[in-house]
Parts: C-alpha cells; sequence; structure tokens
C-alpha cells in the first residue's frame, strides 16, 4: 500500500515538472519516468546476489544527471545527482560482502529515493518560483508601469 502511494506521488511530482518546469526540467521528469518503468524489467539480471541489472540502470541514471546537472543552473539537480550516486553506491555493497549488506543496500535505496520523491516537490516549486521570478523582473505582473510603482515607494 505504502509503495502504490509513494508511486502515485512520484507520478504526481513528475507530472507537474514536466508541466511547470523548462526543458531540463522536462527531459529529467521523462527521464526518470523511464528508468521507473524500465526497473522492472531489468530487476532479474543479477549476477550472485549483485543486482546488476538495477545497478547499470542507476549508473546511467547518474551519469544522466550529471550531463544536466554541468550545463544547467538548477541546483536541485545537483542534490539529485549526488543522492543518485549514493545509490549507485550502495549497488557496490553486495560485493564486498555477499551475505550481509544486500538488504542494507536495498533498505538504503529505499530512504534515499524517499528523499529524491521528496526533492520532485521541492523542483516543482522551484521551477514555479522561477518562472514567477522571471515574470516579476520583465515587469509582466505590474502592468504598462513595469514595476515602476514600487521602485518609486522604496526610495
Amino acid at each position: 500500500m505504502v509503495a502504490i502511494a509513494v508511486f502515485a506521488l512520484n507520478l504526481l511530482a513528475l507530472g507537474l515538472l514536466l508541466r511547470h518546469g523548462e526543458l531540463p526540467d522536462r527531459l529529467l521528469a521523462i527521464m526518470v519516468t523511464a528508468c521507473i518503468v524500465v526497473e522492472p524489467m531489468v530487476d532479474h539480471i543479477t549476477i550472485g546476489t549483485w543486482r546488476a541489472g538495477v545497478g547499470a540502470l542507476n549508473l546511467i541514471q547518474f551519469l544522466v544527471i550529471w550531463a544536466m546537472a554541468e550545463r544547467t543552473d538548477r541546483w536541485w539537480l545537483v542534490l539529485l545527482g549526488s543522492l543518485q550516486m549514493l545509490i549507485v553506491s550502495t549497488h557496490l555493497m553486495p560485493l564486498i560482502s555477499p551475505d550481509h549488506f544486500t538488504r542494507t543496500g536495498v533498505y538504503l535505496r529505499q530512504g534515499l529515493w524517499g528523499l529524491i520523491s521528496i526533492l520532485l516537490f521541492v523542483a516543482v516549486a522551484e521551477c514555479r518560483a522561477a518562472t514567477r521570478f522571471a515574470r516579476e523582473h520583465h515587469g509582466q505582473k505590474h502592468g504598462p508601469r513595469g514595476g515602476q510603482d514600487d521602485l518609486a515607494g522604496a526610495r
């Protein structure tokens, strides 16, 4: 039940990001949605207790997020990339000790994905704020005087 609620909230956040975001935000939302869809298809690819298919998918997702974070001015993409890098590193835990760290890695990934879920909603708020700021900065909110009344009141 909790997994379905988290999945629905993630889809809501990604949909809002598609609606309110700019091109980098929309591309990221599409990529994350694609990874959510593809993950069950590669979940069965394992080497011992190492989930190589999901690990490779998460590595690709990290590399795409990293590339996007370097090319855009989105602070939340940097944080998302950091969280995704931690998720990728948890896939190495079964290689250290296959018998002891497998469940620990799964629980860590679930917790980190919870943080990513929250971050997606923060990203939507940031996109809406950036749009509002750009609109106000260009004088569209204040009508024909372009915010001159606010400037006069500040003097």
